[in-house]
C-alpha cells in the first residue's frame, strides 16, 4: 500500500511541477518514476510510470532538449505499441498518447532542422489523423500540415506543393466549430493569399477572401486582414467587369 501511494504522489508532483514550469524537476522525477515502476507487477504503478513518461516530453521541448525529446517520444511510441503491458491503458487513451508522442516528435525534429525526417513522419500519420473528428486531433493535424508546408518551402520551394498542403487544410477544416482549428485554417488561407499576391492571381485571391468570410466562429480580426489584403484584387476585377 505504501509503494502504491508513493507512485501516486510522485505522479501528482510531476503534474504540479509541470504546471509551475519546473521542467528540469519534471524530467528528473519522471525518470525516477519510470525506473521504479515501469516493470512493476502492480498495474496501477505501471500506469503511473507511463503517464510520467508522457509528461516528460513537453518539459524536454520547453528546455530545448530536442534530441532527448525525440528519444523520449520514440520510447513512448514503443511502450504503447510493443510493450508487454500494452493493455494497461484503454485503447482510446492509448491512441491519444500515441498521437501526442508523434506530434511532439515532429516538433522536436523540426527544431533540430531534420526536416526530411519530420516530413516523413507527418506523411506516415496524417492520412489517418485527418479522418478523426475530435477537436484535439483536428488541431494537431492542421498544425502538422502547416509544418509540412514549411518543410516544403525549405526543401523545394515548390509553390504548387505548398498550395496543395494549404488546400488540404482548408478543404478539411473550414467547417470546424473549434476556434483554434479555424485559426489554422486562417493561417493556411493567409499563406495562400500571399502566394496569390506574388503571382498576381486575382481570381484565386477572391476565392480565398470568400472562404475566409464564410468561416463561422473564426477570429474576426484575422479574417478582416485577409479581406483587406485582397481588396486590391476585388477592386481590379470590379473595374474589369464594368469595362466589359
Amino acid at each position: 500500500m505504501f509503494e502504491s501511494s508513493k507512485s501516486t504522489r510522485m505522479l501528482k508532483k510531476i503534474l504540479k511541477l509541470s504546471k509551475r514550469g519546473k521542467h528540469e524537476a519534471v524530467v528528473k522525477l519522471a525518470d525516477e518514476l519510470y525506473e521504479l515502476y515501469s516493470d512493476s507487477e502492480d498495474q496501477q504503478k505501471r500506469i503511473h510510470a507511463k503517464i510520467g513518461l508522457i509528461a516528460k516530453t513537453p518539459s524536454l521541448l520547453m528546455l530545448e532538449k530536442h534530441h532527448d525529446a525525440v528519444l523520449n517520444s520514440d520510447k513512448i511510441i514503443s511502450v504503447f505499441t510493443d510493450d508487454a503491458f500494452i493493455d494497461d491503458i484503454e485503447t482510446q487513451y492509448r491512441v491519444g498518447y500515441l498521437r501526442e508522442a508523434n506530434w511532439n516528435k515532429v516538433k522536436a525534429l523540426f527544431s533540430l532542422e531534420e526536416y526530411d525526417k519530420a516530413g516523413v513522419l507527418i506523411d506516415s500519420i496524417v492520412d489517418e489523423y485527418i479522418t478523426y473528428t475530435d477537436d484535439i486531433t483536428e488541431y494537431l493535424t492542421a498544425n502538422m500540415l502547416l509544418m509540412k508546408a514549411d518543410i516544403v518551402k525549405v526543401n523545394s520551394q515548390d509553390i504548387n506543393d505548398r498550395l496543395a498542403v494549404f488546400n488540404r487544410i482548408v478543404n478539411r477544416y473550414h467547417r470546424s466549430n473549434d476556434f483554434d482549428v479555424l485559426d489554422q485554417v486562417i493561417a493556411a488561407l493567409t499563406e495562400m493569399m500571399i502566394i496569390c499576391i506574388q503571382l498576381d492571381d486575382y481570381k484565386n485571391a477572391l476565392v480565398i477572401r470568400q472562404i475566409a468570410q464564410q468561416l463561422v466562429g473564426a477570429d474576426p480580426v484575422k479574417v478582416q486582414r485577409i479581406v483587406t489584403g485582397t481588396e486590391q484584387f476585388k477592386t481590379y476585377l470590379d473595374e474589369v467587369d464594368v469595362e466589359q
